[in-house]
């Protein structure tokens, strides 16, 4: 009777470990199907270069029931470029290619800031912001993401 217990433990231990690792690489899949992502981390500063109000942000006013947004434009460059170690440079191509250029800010909510919320945060062009450009490197999500220091996207 012992040897039958101790094998029917045995057995049920090889079920719970395998149905257990199954478990957990269909848990990892998942949570790649669902955004989570790694990310590489480049500090930088953004620059505002230029605030418009264009007829796209001044149609989320009817589209969202909200009111009507401002285009707001930046430049990314990373914090001594030129002086940088090999480490500190971004690895990913694509991300060099991404950073050139001017870049649209946007809430988190896909809106347009609006006037209160530039007045709040005394947004204006040439004003500046530490910012960290953040490239996925594994995974799935958002490719390229800039988190603004001092311009909250919620």
């Amino acid at each position: 009777m012992r040897k039958i217990v101790g094998i029917f433990l045995i057995i049920f231990g090889i079920i719970a470990l395998a149905v257990g690792v199954s478990g957990a690489r269909k848990l990892q899949e998942m949570k790649k199907r669902t955004g989570t992502a790694l990310y590489s981390n480049y500090k930088g500063i953004a620059t505002i270069t230029r605030i418009k109000k264009t007829e796209k942000s001044k149609a989320q006013a009817k589209v969202a029931g909200k009111s009507e947004g401002y285009e707001v434009w930046f430049v990314f460059e990373l914090e001594k470029e030129e002086e940088a170690e090999e480490s500190e440079k971004i690895k990913e191509s694509w991300g060099r290619r991404f950073i050139a250029g001017e870049h649209l800010f946007k809430l988190a909510n896909g809106l347009y800031p609006n006037a209160k919320y530039i007045e709040k945060y005394k947004v204006k062009p040439g004003k500046t912001y530490e910012c960290t450009f953040r490239v996925m490197k594994q995974g799935t999500g958002t490719p390229f993401i800039f988190v603004i220091d001092g311009l909250p996207k919620g």
